[in-house]
């Protein structure tokens, strides 16, 4: 009879699991890989898995183009290997990841953190032209560049130190109200209504309600006239002489409406009525006038020369005057 002592040396099998994000935060939406290793002190020719869940906030996990439903094991391989974190909500983020031997079930645990933030923006507007007449729109350029984030919405609000309206997109909006824009590059027309310097603030506001504003500061120019008059001069006492008024916008407007008044100036010495198209037009009182020439008869009734002062005022307040001199006198006859 023989006998054989065989001995046998058996080690447990030892391995080390690490794992780290490759960018510690993100934007909302945004994507990050999540680098894995597990390092067998020996090589053991046994297989792994792994397993996830979410500790504190939420997100998704990403096997390439799949998703990895958490507490579910799924096979991994020995060295390096990744998924892919998608932040869907915002806040720190932590994973516990927990990887086991196959044969022996020894299991290690990496916690994995990634901070989520809000998406970001800049914004600015551009004015086009500058110093034009009122009610001339104005191009204003806006650009709304979303940093992170996915389909965020914004509305824009403004406030002028004027009088205008702006539109966008086709609609008409006052001050206050608000108006749906869209991230990237856009445009409206901002309308001046009253001259002198508008200070325009835009202010954007996203759906977390974080805001940025910008401003445009344009000058408007009343539309301004010329006024000028013909036909004074010399005339017999109780005779008739007609005169002209002549109006011209700078910029045709037939918004704007403009008034007459007469009035007898300092230093005149003789007297007359003055009568449009028959009627008589008192002095001292604005009458409706039309742009262009305007005819008027004077009638002399007092010997001397009698100053006119013919004074146009239009709807925007602008005043414009010319004098006539009348100098009526007797007829004699020899």
């Amino acid at each position: 009879m023989h006998s054989a002592t065989v001995s046998f040396n058996v080690r447990g099998i030892s391995f080390d699991f690490t794992g780290a994000p490759q960018q510690n935060s993100i934007f909302v939406t945004s994507t990050t890989n999540l680098n894995f290793d597990v390092t067998e002190s020996a090589a053991s020719g046994t297989g792994y898995e792994m397993k996830y869940a979410f500790t504190e906030g939420n997100g998704q996990i990403m096997n390439g183009a799949n998703p990895v439903m958490a507490n579910q094991w799924e096979t991994v391989s020995t060295g390096s290997f990744n998924r892919t974190f998608v932040g869907t909500t915002e806040g720190a983020i932590k994973m516990l990841f927990t990887v086991r031997n196959k044969t022996s079930l020894t299991e290690k645990t990496q916690v994995v953190t990634v901070n989520v933030t809000p998406s970001d923006y800049s914004f600015n507007a551009t004015g086009t032209t500058n110093n034009q007449i009122t009610k001339t729109p104005v191009n204003v350029n806006f650009n709304v560049n979303q940093i992170g984030g996915g389909a965020d919405t914004y509305g824009m609000t403004y406030t002028t130190s004027g009088t205008g309206t702006f539109v966008y997109n086709g609609t008409t909006y006052t001050a206050g109200e608000v108006i749906p824009v869209t991230k990237g590059s856009t445009n409206g027309q901002y309308i001046g209504t009253t001259g002198g310097a508008h200070d325009i603030v835009f202010t954007v506001t996203n759906q977390d309600a974080k805001s940025k504003n910008s401003t445009v500061k344009l000058n408007y120019t009343i539309n301004d006239f010329t006024l000028s008059s013909s036909g004074d001069g010399t005339l017999n006492i109780n005779a008739a002489k007609t005169f002209n008024l002549f109006l011209s916008q700078q910029t045709i407007d037939n918004s704007i409406s403009y008034e007459v008044k007469y009035t007898i100036g300092s230093g005149s010495v003789g007297n007359g009525t003055i009568t449009k198209g028959g009627i008589a037009v008192p002095y001292g009182t604005f009458q409706t006038i039309s742009k262009g020439t305007s005819e008027f008869v004077f009638n002399g009734t007092a010997e001397g020369n009698v100053i006119i002062i013919a004074e146009v005022k239009d709807s925007n307040g602008i005043t414009h005057s010319t004098n006539l001199n009348f100098n009526v006198r007797y007829a004699y006859f020899g």
